[in-house]
């Protein structure tokens, strides 16, 4: 009995992500945006509106915002929690973008976990605004 009761108190479920949680600590490897799989539509146009996706570890952020930058345009917008995917163990945060007037769209995440900041684009995590590497669609 005394083992059994030792294997239940030890026993996590698989799906259980240690670690993420709302702890002022942005986990970076549980960061992901497709830039080429979680854009709705898959190929938007000059001028058409479309959604952006950012999936991160369950309860790990308690904000995101996204930063885009087109011609001379910048603006950034608040993410919203939309759905928990796989077995729990992912947010999915999403955006509903304007339609562009410009050919391409830079684009990059802003990340918080409470006082916790760091930004994420194509080039990685990092603590400030991204010095080149953003995302981007072409719009044409």
């Amino acid at each position: 009995m005394k083992i059994l009761l030792s294997m239940l108190i030890f026993w996590v479920p698989s799906t259980l992500v240690l670690g993420a949680g709302n702890d002022n600590r942005i986990e970076a490897d549980g960061v992901w945006h497709d830039y080429t799989a979680e854009i709705v539509p898959a190929n938007p146009q000059r001028g058409q509106p479309f959604f952006l996706e950012l999936r991160t570890f369950r309860f790990d952020l308690t904000a995101a915002k996204v930063r885009l930058r087109a011609g001379t345009t910048v603006q950034t917008l608040d993410l919203t929690w939309d759905r928990s995917e796989g077995q729990g163990e992912f947010d999915v945060w999403k955006v509903s973008l304007p339609g562009w007037d410009h050919d391409f769209v830079y684009y990059h995440f802003q990340l918080f976990d409470g006082t916790a900041y760091g930004t994420f684009s194509r080039a990685g995590i990092a603590g400030a605004d991204p010095n080149g590497g953003e995302f981007y669609r072409n719009l044409t």
